[in-house]
């Protein structure tokens, strides 16, 4: 008990301010000494022993007040606890005194009844009577009150608005120390809601009942391997005048005799283990020992507290007879459509209902991804308003030309040309459908192209014949001049300026030779070169042509192979590359030329079939300029294809870069992102004066894992696959997620197995950047490798430092992948 100490210290206080008043009086009538020694006496007299006594009183006195007044306190916190809780309960508790009026009410008797406590303060609990229980209910209810016993039961009361209650209710007497009755407490929950919803209960289970009585669906219950429960059709499907003649019979009797195994095992499972099983077809014996098929769908079932099953039948005998007449009909027409070179399809209600596996073929879709889908999304957007109009006007009865032309969309994004032949309308399941059939002339119409291009390349070739015989007529004055001048002019700005008209002069009358010999045909002279030295050119003329708001950075490492080519054609294909950076960057951007050796291995050579096993140099030029959208990055390399304004660009510079480094051996990848900028990477077989090791013993010599598991994010089918196979073959585990999105639901499904998530940047559905910030949220500790076909770095700074511990760089071989996961994984 807390003990008052104030009190205490009062009393004491009290005490010695007597002893002082005590001493006083002494001095000023008794005693003739000096007032500290009346006050504090040497030697204890009679009034030192009354002064202490005085002392002892009040601080027993202030011992007990302090006793007191802390039990007063204690019931006072008590009783205040007590009515908070009742002033903050859901439950409405109001109080009377022995004649029943109301002297007390909480806050949630006001929120349920409607009145007020001002309303209700004086009152009797009359005013909560519904009148709708008879009264001797109450007389029975105040008679056990008076007996001091607590009342609980469920009434009904009304509120101020009128409306009816059901109602909890708990009433106690309250009674005084004697336990004589000074009043009475009840509380009271509103069961209204709770009242109501039992009732829906109990109607819904009557409607179910009615439902699975009368269903005409056979529906039964067994328990214990018995009927326990048939509706009538049911008792029909048995062959049963009504249910009672099957009550208590054991199920496996009316199971055929080649199905009672898989019968057995489906109830064991749904019995004993609580399984769900699927759907089947069994052979049922009827009473009358005819058989049948029955169609089964049976689940767990719990029946008056017991195991049970219930099941769903369906008599398919006659069903399955007719099925199987339309099954042969339908499989001579199959085998017809299935061996037609064409692709055949059927529309209705403008979705695709029916196509062969021509016309899947054709797609590159599986049956069920093009089951169901609106045609109009396999039509090229070129195209599509075309289709549209002669598809609603063929149902509409009109007139339409039976066969025309038509590029459809592949799942790869791709197109193919179509010729379109119409067989009309027809009647499909009842309902009318457009038939059509697709002949694929993509081949043909490439050939055609092909032959066009040819002719158009052979005027140019002419044209660039007589254009390199002018050009040249202009450059040999200019380079007379230049020696003259360089013999004049001997300080050493004029010699600088001098050897670099030398140098543009020399290269420009190397490339109108190049022009002669595409012209005719003839392939350039290939020596050993360094190509250090040409992107050492490049940046010259670049550096003093391009604008200064263009940052320019090169990377060449000192120990680069060397290369077998024409030093002119290879110039100007990484000049084009770098002309057309140029012409897509704007003030700030930055232009990377670099190079790096690289060994191809079989694995990379599989996904990209222009290359082949070996050591290549890998030229990669950058930019960080606004990208090239993905609808036109399968055209660029075609010959006359232009996206610059007219008179700035004549649409031959990639096509014939392409000509050159195939010419050489090599082969060209660009990567590009809408925004962010574009990387081409120019890869020429090398010669190496080292001898290049072969694939097994390189293989020999990687880093392998052991069994740990790693995320591969990549929306590309092939990469994904090549890139696990890769791994699985090298000792790690892999999981693979075709988009970010995925990969967050991959790496929470197996957090605990996943160490690494190596993570394609650009991706439909969920980027790499916004896929890797919801990783990092998941486990800021996880490790991640950033793969890109661009280069720059710089765009991934950000995320980068925060969230990527490596960055790779598309296309990569086995070495460097499994070098990389090797490095990230034994960081710490």
């Amino acid at each position: 008990m807390k003990i008052e100490y104030k009190v205490i210290a009062v009393s004491i206080i009290i005490g010695l301010f007597v002893w002082v008043i005590d001493a006083t009086m002494d001095y000023l009538y008794y005693y003739k000494e000096p007032f500290l020694s009346v006050l504090i006496p040497e030697v204890p007299s009679f009034e030192f022993y009354i002064r202490f006594t005085w002392i002892a009183f009040f601080l027993i006195y202030g011992i007990i007040a302090s006793r007191i007044i802390a039990k007063l306190n204690q019931a006072e916190e008590e009783l205040l606890k007590f009515k908070m809780g009742i002033e903050r309960s859901n439950e409405a508790t109001f109080i009377t005194d022995i004649n029943g009026t109301i002297v007390y009410v909480n806050p949630a008797f006001e929120k349920i009844y409607g009145y007020s406590r001002e309303e209700t303060l004086g009152k009797t609990p009359r005013i909560l009577k519904s009148g709708v229980l008879p009264q001797e209910v109450y007389k029975e209810f105040w008679d056990t009150l008076l007996a001091k016993k607590v009342v609980t039961g469920e009434i009904i009361n009304k509120t101020k608005d009128l409306r009816l209650l059901n109602i909890d209710s708990s009433s106690n007497p309250i009674l005084d120390k004697d336990g004589n009755i000074t009043g009475f407490l009840a509380i009271q929950h509103d069961i209204t809601e709770r009242k109501l919803s039992e009732g829906a209960l109990r109607e819904s289970e009557e409607r179910y009942r009615k439902l699975v009585e009368f269903s005409p669906d056979a529906i039964s219950i067994h328990s214990e391997g018995k009927i326990v429960f048939i509706n009538i059709a049911g008792a029909k499907l048995l062959g049963a005048v009504n249910p009672e003649q099957l009550i208590g019979k054991p199920v496996i009797d009316f199971v055929h005799p080649e199905y009672q195994e898989l019968a057995k095992e489906r109830i064991r499972l749904m019995g004993e283990e609580g399984k769900n099983v699927s759907p089947t077809v069994e052979k049922f014996i009827k009473l009358d020992g005819s058989v049948i098929d029955v169609e089964v769908i049976a689940m767990p079932f719990t029946y008056k507290g017991k195991h049970g099953i219930q099941a769903i039948m369906r008599d398919t005998t006659d069903r399955k007879r007719a099925e199987e007449v339309l099954k042969q009909s339908e499989e001579k027409y199959r085998i017809l459509i299935d061996n037609i070179q064409d692709g055949v399809f059927i529309i209705q209600d403008g979705k695709i209902q029916f196509v062969n596996e021509a016309f899947t073929r054709m797609g590159g879709y599986t049956m069920g991804e093009v089951i169901g889908k609106d045609f109009r999304e396999l039509v090229a957007p070129e195209d599509l308003e075309m289709v549209a109009e002669r598809y609603q006007r063929r149902q509409a009865g009109e007139d339409v030309p039976k066969e025309y032309e038509f590029r459809m969309l592949q799942k790869d994004g791709k197109t193919r040309t179509l010729v379109n032949m119409n067989v009309g309308l027809i009647t499909y399941r009842g309902r009318v459908a457009s038939m059509g059939t697709g002949k694929d002339i993509t081949e043909k119409k490439k050939l055609e192209s092909q032959l066009l291009r040819a002719q158009r390349m052979e005027s140019v070739g002419v044209l660039a014949s007589g254009i390199a015989h002018d050009i040249n007529n202009v450059l040999t004055p200019i380079m007379l001049a230049q020696e003259l001048l360089q013999e004049k002019l001997t300080d050493e700005e004029s010699q600088r300026l001098l050897n670099t008209i030398e140098r543009s002069t020399q290269r420009g009358a190397n490339l109108m030779k190049q022009v002669m010999s595409f012209s005719k045909g003839v392939e350039g002279e290939r020596n050993v070169l360094q190509i250090a030295h040409i992107v050492s050119e490049i940046m010259e003329i670049a550096e003093e042509t391009f604008p200064r708001s263009i940052k320019i950075r090169t990377d060449i490492p000192k120990d680069l192979w060397t290369i077998s080519g024409d030093a002119t054609q290879l110039h100007q294909v990484v000049m084009n590359l770098c002309v057309n950076a140029r012409d897509a960057m704007q003030d700030g951007d930055i232009l990377s030329i670099s190079a790096e050796n690289l060994f191809i291995d079989e694995d990379y050579a599989h996904i990209n079939p222009d290359a082949k096993i070996g050591s290549y140099i890998v030229i990669t030029v950058s930019d960080t300029g606004k990208g090239i959208p993905p609808e036109i990055r399968d055209r660029i390399f075609e010959p006359f294809f232009t996206t610059k304004e007219h008179g700035k660009g004549t649409g031959l510079g990639l096509s014939t870069s392409l000509g050159i480094v195939k010419s050489h051996g090599g082969f060209i990848t660009v990567y590009s992102e809408v925004g962010n900028g574009t990387a081409f990477k120019v890869y020429l077989p090398a010669i190496t004066t080292v001898e290049t090791l072969t694939a097994q013993e390189k293989q020999l010599e990687l880093p392998a894992g052991h069994g740990e598991s790693i995320l591969v994010v990549d929306d590309e089918d092939l990469i994904r696959e090549m890139t696990k196979k890769t791994l699985k073959a090298h000792g790690y585990r892999v999981i693979t997620a075709n988009d970010g999105k995925e990969a967050i639901s991959s790496y929470s499904k197996y957090r605990e197995k996943i160490k690494l998530v190596l993570m394609d940047m650009m991706m439909p559905i969920m980027d790499g950047s916004t896929s890797i910030r919801e990783l990092h949220k998941i486990n800021p500790e996880l490790k991640i490798i950033a793969v890109s076909g661009l280069t720059e770095k710089d765009k991934l700074a950000k995320v980068y430092e925060t969230y990527i511990h490596a960055f790779l760089a598309k296309p990569y071989t086995t070495e460097k992948l499994l070098n990389i996961i090797y490095d990230v994984m034994n960081t710490k």
